[in-house]
């Protein structure tokens, strides 16, 4: 497998699954600070604090030196990750509009905010990398793609247990 990194204004690109892991080690022990979501809204009513999770189409988490952005990747099967990229708002008109929202409060991040990184784990369904663990001293946040949608979890579900999804520990 040819491991690809492209570069292009400083941001890092990892297009490799295998390169993926090794490229995203350089988050490990770093604090978690802040996460952020790029939010789609169907129409721009100004209240922006009503959204499903399934409206969150990509992740800005701030560790203390770094930024991990987390999104589905083009064939909706996995994740792309990508270094030090922010996340921006978009006004697509009569389309919508996608804002980016802070998600400290978020449940299944909340715990996390002020620790640091302690491992960082696969999400594999049939041999293919549809995810990314992220383990802290007291909690896992777990961003899977389900088809076209990122979601975050604290464990992976029986559900998804049942269907085949597996934690693969490097």
């Amino acid at each position: 497998m040819n491991h690809i990194l492209y570069k292009m204004y400083d941001i890092h690109c990892i297009k490799s699954k295998t390169y993926f892991m090794n490229n995203i080690n350089i988050f490990m022990n770093q604090i978690f600070i802040d996460i952020y979501g790029l939010i789609y809204f169907e129409l721009s009513n100004g209240d922006f604090s009503v959204f499903d999770d399934s409206d969150i189409i990509e992740y800005e988490l701030h560790f203390d030196k770094n930024i991990l952005n987390i999104r589905g990747d083009q064939l909706a099967m996995g994740v792309d990750t990508f270094i030090n990229k922010k996340c921006k708002d978009l006004d697509m008109d009569e389309f919508g509009i996608l804002k980016k929202i802070k998600l400290n409060e978020m449940t299944s991040v909340k715990q996390a905010i002020g620790e640091p990184l302690r491992a960082i784990q696969k999400i594999v369904y049939q041999s293919t990398q549809t995810g990314i663990s992220l383990i802290f001293k007291d909690m896992k946040m777990i961003f899977i793609n389900l088809g076209d949608e990122i979601y975050i979890y604290n464990h992976l579900t029986q559900e998804l247990l049942h269907d085949g999804y597996q934690e693969i520990c490097e």
